[in-house]
């Protein structure tokens, strides 16, 4: 079978890479949403289902109809799967950023005792 891709596979595919989540640990955050949508659907299984390009992870028991209210509930709940992944994406950013900035203000500290140390033997005071 043929697989046909999408007109904006790559943009897809690099939106997908910088939220860093395949292959992660499980998250309680998006088991949760999985839970509710389950709940929704009234469904025994339901995912979040993170598609790049070699899997697809896709599951049902049976076919069925969703009513337009748990097709609302749906889109709200991709919705906070989105800012969930967002919200991942930032906090990681954010201790990056963190541990960059405690890196430069001990290197800067130890190049301030180092100038320290040689004003005080300049100036003829022993430490």
């Amino acid at each position: 079978m043929e697989v046909v891709k999408p007109i904006n596979e790559e943009a897809r595919l690099a939106a997908l890479e910088k939220y860093a989540i395949l292959d992660t640990d499980p998250e309680a955050a998006f088991d949760d949403l999985a839970q509710l949508a389950s709940f929704v659907c009234k469904t025994p299984i339901a995912l979040i289902t993170l598609i790049d390009q070699s899997r697809q992870c896709v599951i049902d028991e049976k076919p069925r109809e969703l009513e337009p209210e748990q097709k609302e509930a749906l889109t709200a709940l991709s919705r906070l799967v989105l800012g969930q992944l967002e919200f991942r994406r930032n906090l990681v950013l954010l201790k990056e950023a963190l541990t960059d900035r405690s890196k430069n203000e001990h290197e800067r500290q130890e190049e301030l005792m180092k100038l320290q140390a040689t004003l005080m033997r300049v100036v003829g005071v022993h430490i």
